[in-house]
């Protein structure tokens, strides 16, 4: 028997409740990419930057969140959040508002960054997770620049 499954029948009381005949349920899926392109970029000088996501939110999967055509050697955040209010930045829209603690740190010198994370905790099905970076430029609106705004929902 496989498939995703929500809980466990009882099927001998003889046993422990939850499913005495079945192997594991293990509760989060690791089988698909749940990421979604929200729009919202803030272009610099050569163009918007863009934000990438693969992976599922599942507990164990591998994502993966690149950055691309961003300012080189810039000051960067990458916000987060676990629900979304746009709201109104240096010209453009920030939309995981309220956020975490962002992740702060100087872009490598050729303006892309890729970086990885496995999931270690299992979050209810249907969470989002809102994120969006944030990249100083001096020749941007307002001195910034806005990646395009991502959403992964966990399965």
């Amino acid at each position: 028997m496989g498939g995703e499954f929500s809980s466990v029948p009882n099927i001998d009381t003889e046993f422990a409740p939850g499913g005495s005949y079945l192997g594991a349920w293990g509760g989060c899926w690791a089988g698909v990419n749940t990421w979604t392109d929200l729009g919202f970029a803030l272009a610099e000088v050569t163009g918007d930057p863009l934000l990438v996501s693969t992976g599922s939110l599942a507990l164990g999967s591998v994502n993966h969140v690149n950055l691309t055509n961003a300012n080189p050697s810039a000051l960067a955040g990458l916000f987060m959040s676990f629900s979304s209010t746009p709201t109104p930045f240096a010209g453009g829209t920030l939309v995981p508002v309220p956020w975490l603690d962002p992740i702060i740190l100087t872009l490598p010198p050729f303006g892309s960054l890729p970086l990885s994370y496995t999931v270690t905790d299992c979050l209810p099905p249907g969470i989002p997770l809102y994120m969006q970076w944030i990249i100083s430029d001096g020749a941007a609106i307002s001195g910034f620049a806005l990646s395009n705004a991502i959403v992964g929902t966990t399965p």
